[in-house]
C-alpha cells in the first residue's frame, strides 16, 4: 500500500500520543471502522502528552549527553526497559546482556545521521505522526529513536509517514483518498517540505 509521506522538522512536533496496551490498541483500531486508511474518529488526539517525556526520548537523551559512556548507558537503559514493562531483575538482565551492543547500534545511528542527515528508506517504516482535529503534527508510533536521534542533533528534516488522520480535520479536504490527503496535507500543514534540500524547502 502507498503511503502518505511528508518532510518536516522534528522540532516541529513537541507532543505524542501513546497507544500501547492491548485496550488502547483495540480501541483505536475500532475508532478506524468503515473509515479509509489512515483515518479515525475519537478523541485519541486530545490524550496527548510532552515529548520531552517519552521514554525513548530520555533515554536517547541520555545516551547522547554522555557520549555513550557504557556504565551511564547500561543504567538509562535498565530503566528505559523498566518503563516499557519489564521487572527490576528483567531490565537488569536485558540491559546487561545487550547494553553495550544497543550502545553501540545508537552511536552509529548518531553518527551517521550527523554526517548524512536523515536518510529515508533505510528502515522497514518511517518515522511515524498523526495530525490532529485542528492539524497540529503528533507523534505516532514508528521510528521513536530515529526521531529521538534526530531531534537531539537538531537535524532540521526528516522524512515521516502519516499514519492517522483524525475525521475532523479530514473532512475539510476534497476526499479521502491518497492523493487527496496528500493535496490536502501539503496545504494545510504549515511545517511540510517537499524536500530535505535545503534549496527547495516551501
Amino acid at each position: 500500500m502507498e503511503r502518505l509521506l511528508l518532510n518536516l522538522d522534528p522540532a516541529s512536533i513537541t507532543e505524542y500520543i501513546s497507544i500501547r496496551t492491548p485496550v488502547e490498541k483495540a480501541r483505536f483500531n475500532l475508532s478506524g471502522l468503515f473509515l479509509p486508511q489512515p483515518v479515525r474518529r475519537g478523541s485519541w488526539d486530545r490524550q496527548t502528552y510532552p515529548m520531552e517525556d517519552h521514554p525513548t526520548f530520555r533515554l536517547i537523551r541520555r545516551l547522547y549527553e554522555s557520549d555513550y559512556d557504557l556504565p551511564t548507558g547500561m543504567v538509562a537503559l535498565e530503566q528505559y526497559f523498566g518503563e516499557r514493562g519489564l521487572s527490576p531483575l528483567k531490565a537488569r538482565d536485558k540491559a546487561e546482556r545487550k547494553g553495550a551492543e544497543i550502545l553501540w547500534r545508537y552511536a552509529e545511528l548518531a553518527r551517521g545521521m550527523a554526517d548524512t542527515g536523515y536518510q529515508p528508506g533505510l528502515a522497514r517504516d518511517e518515522i511515524g505522526v498523526a495530525i490532529a482535529r485542528d492539524g497540529t503534527l503528533l507523534k505516532a508510533p514508528g521510528g521513536q529513536h530515529r526521531f529521538a536521534v534526530a531531534r537531539m542533533l537538531g537535524l532540521d528534516c526528516v522524512t515521516a509517514e502519516v499514519r492517522y488522520i483524525h475525521r475532523a480535520w479530514q473532512r475539510a479536504c476534497k476526499g479521502a483518498d491518497l492523493e487527496s490527503l496528500r493535496t490536502c496535507t501539503r496545504e494545510q500543514i504549515p511545517m511540510y517540505y517537499p524536500s530535505c534540500e535545503p534549496t527547495e524547502k516551501a
